[in-house]
């Protein structure tokens, strides 16, 4: 979302400029993306408001899904759909595992790999719920590939007391590797 955000702050100072009416057709152009930019991006912070109940977040990942399927956001259509998948999941609804990984194609399909060591975390720990050991262990190997690659580091403690859970969860488990 850094991206959205920075331009929205980008078109609010624009629109705060002497001159910023002399062209109205571009006036209205920047108004336009201003109020787009803005349908997607509340939602979210308002999630980051109302993060513990699950409910909330459904009604907001479904308005982000509709306004970024209106307006052909494919990111916030992407991470809406993360969103929704992560509560569905955490609600005990089968088909949140599904939405989940696909709102994570769907981000890499963008091109995105912002918020994707996140995801593949949030994945990981339903795997683990789950008892899915094997797949929640090969997505903990990916987000930390991508905590390295990807510059989201901050990430690793978490995702290695995941891969701990998950090695421990194995029908032998090893506490040697898990200690690792």
């Amino acid at each position: 979302m850094g991206d959205k955000d920075s331009r929205r702050i980008a078109l609010e100072a624009e629109m705060n400029g002497p001159a910023f009416w002399n062209d109205q057709e571009k006036a209205k152009g920047t108004i336009h993306e201003l109020k787009a930019l803005n349908a997607v991006l509340k939602p979210f912070e308002e999630l980051g408001r109302q993060g513990d109940d699950l409910e909330a977040l459904l009604e907001l990942a479904d308005e982000a899904i509709a306004v970024s399927t209106q307006y052909s956001f494919e990111l916030g259509l992407a991470w809406a759909t993360n969103s929704q998948g992560w509560a569905l999941a955490e609600n005990g609804r089968e088909e949140g595992l599904g939405t989940l990984i696909h709102g994570l194609a769907a981000t890499r399909a963008t091109g995105a790999n912002l918020n994707n060591t996140f995801t593949l975390a949030l994945l990981a720990e339903i795997y683990l719920r789950h008892n899915r050991i094997d797949e929640g262990l090969a997505a903990i190997e990916d987000a930390l590939t991508l905590a390295v690659t990807g510059g989201e580091r901050f990430w690793r403690a978490e995702l290695l007391r995941l891969k701990g859970e998950l090695l421990l969860g194995q029908p032998d488990p090893s506490v040697h590797a898990a200690e690792e």
